[in-house]
């Protein structure tokens, strides 16, 4: 897209919600189907991350981390560099720190 506005490309169709750039990849929610995609920056490659009803709650070069509302709005993290999904809790937040790991917290 020019600085103008104009010559507008599409690259990934029905994003919901907000979408991550992360390791020249873009992660995103299908309007859909609710779960979670990853592409490469043109769009191309699409693969999908985690099925069901998500949320991407934040990322950064080394986790993602979502909600699952099919799941009881677990909390669950994904290791980016062997997509590995790792449930890791109810009823608090998790949060990305940095590239160092991430943090989950719970008001008892």
């Amino acid at each position: 897209m020019n600085k103008d506005g104009s010559d507008k490309n599409i690259l990934i169709e029905n994003v919901k919600n907000y979408f991550y750039i992360v390791n020249e990849e873009i992660y995103y929610i299908d309007q859909f189907s609710g779960s979670i995609y990853c592409s490469r920056l043109d769009g191309t490659e699409r693969k999908e991350i985690a099925k069901g009803r998500n949320y991407i709650t934040s990322a950064n070069e080394n986790f993602l981390t979502y909600l699952d509302y099919n799941d009881g709005e677990k909390h669950h993290v994904v290791f980016l560099n062997n997509e590995e999904n790792q449930e890791v809790g109810r009823f608090g937040n998790v949060y990305c720190v940095s590239n160092e790991g991430y943090i989950y917290t719970r008001k008892i």
